[in-house]
């Protein structure tokens, strides 16, 4: 979003430190190094992420929208001044630009954005597209019917509903036309071909950068049949030379807080009985989508294109075994927990018995810490408040 001011004395009053806060209006000439940060603060996403050739075209821009016709006459000064500052004090530049108001908007290298499919991951995805308006982004919802009230909804917040036939490359090629970020949030049961005809269709349509369906364990190299689509994609993706950006979360909280998912597995905490696969001290990666979402949204909003292609980035709102998970219950209720740790001819039983291939393959993964992911790409967003994962809270 861009401002165009009549005077820089009317810039100055969206100068986030002056007195008065941004309604103040004062002529930020009578300070130009004041000026200066004010200029930083306006093009502090071209300063952290292009560096300071970059920053120096991002200031010309940003004067070229003050019609001031003193404006010409300090242009030199204060580009000079920007280059010594951000060669002398990079520090301060960078704890300054840490404070900047939530009001400045992101400068994204990807500028439109498709979400396949709409089920809890999807419905996240836009959301947050439709609360950072600001930034200027366009993003579609590509499914097989828009008539359906949740779609209708995400137009009414500025989505572009996007009918498509997953089964028809021509569908998709049009569908995703001008489209610079594939966001597919596709459940498991439509990745075997679904995936793999959006992968396409995005190499032929231009896109610039897919983001195939994972948000769970580290999917590299899996040859489990569960999860084997999602390899499949992986190579895919590889030989298309389509750029990609993958996103492991671990687990979701809600596959064991929801009584209709925890029963399955053996954790219910209304009861307080949990029949635990192995001793249940390994630690797993827990992440809810209403954290990972706005997480992906940063990224892909933030970095460069160099720093997503190709990038494998793994997050963590909590850490917690399930006898930690449970500890923080007793604590929380007062209760006395019946656990049972299974046997290794108990988790096999259950295996055998099971008829889904999600069932049969949690049991190995939670007994041998299969869903901890790690952390490190946390560091990327240090202001991220994964609130929705931390089990102290989840248990309140």
């Amino acid at each position: 979003m861009t401002h165009r001011f009549s005077s820089l004395a009317e810039a100055g009053a969206f100068h986030p430190e002056r007195p008065g806060g941004a309604r103040a209006v004062v002529d930020p000439l009578d300070d130009l190094s004041d000026y200066l940060f004010w200029l930083l603060w306006l093009s502090s996403n071209i300063v952290i992420n292009g560096g300071i050739g970059q920053s120096l075209m991002g200031i010309v821009e940003i004067l070229k929208q003050v019609n001031d016709k003193k404006t010409t006459k300090y242009i030199r000064e204060v580009l000079s001044m920007l280059f010594y500052f951000t060669q002398q004090s990079q520090d301060l530049l960078e704890q300054r630009l840490s404070k900047q108001p939530k009001f400045l908007v992101t400068m994204s290298a990807y500028k439109t954005f498709a979400i396949a499919g709409f089920g809890t991951t999807g419905a996240l995805f836009a959301k947050h597209f439709a609360q950072n308006k600001e930034n200027g982004l366009k993003w579609k919802v590509l499914s097989r019917s828009i008539t359906k009230p949740e779609l209708q909804e995400a137009a009414s917040q500025g989505a572009e509903l996007t009918a498509v036939d997953y089964d028809s490359q021509t569908s998709l090629i049009n569908a995703l036309q001008g489209v610079d970020v594939v966001l597919s949030a596709l459940r498991d049961g439509g990745l075997e071909e679904v995936q793999l005809n959006l992968a396409r269709a995005a190499k032929a349509a231009g896109v610039k950068l897919f983001v195939p369906s994972e948000y769970g364990r580290n999917t590299l190299g899996i040859t489990e049949p569960y999860l084997i689509s999602k390899a499949n994609t992986h190579a895919l993706l590889k030989a298309l030379n389509l750029p990609y950006a993958l996103f492991f979360t671990g687990l979701w909280p809600s596959l064991v807080l929801e009584p209709a998912y925890g029963s399955a597995v053996g954790i219910n905490f209304d009861a307080g009985k949990f029949s635990l696969f192995g001793d249940g001290t390994e630690p797993l990666s827990w992440t809810a989508p209403e954290d990972f979402a706005p997480f992906v949204y940063h990224l892909l909003t933030t970095l460069q294109p160099s720093q997503l292609e190709n990038a494998v980035f793994q997050i963590e709102g909590d850490r917690k075994s399930f006898k930690q998970i449970i500890a923080l219950w007793e604590k929380k209720t007062g209760r006395k927990a019946d656990i049972h740790e299974r046997s290794e001819e108990e988790i096999q039983a259950y295996i055998n018995a099971q008829e889904t291939e999600l069932l049969r393959f949690i049991p190995r993964q939670w007994q041998h810490g299969g869903m901890r992911v790690g952390n490190e790409s946390n560091k990327l967003w240090p202001e991220w408040n994964p609130k929705n994962s931390k089990w102290e809270d989840l248990l309140a």
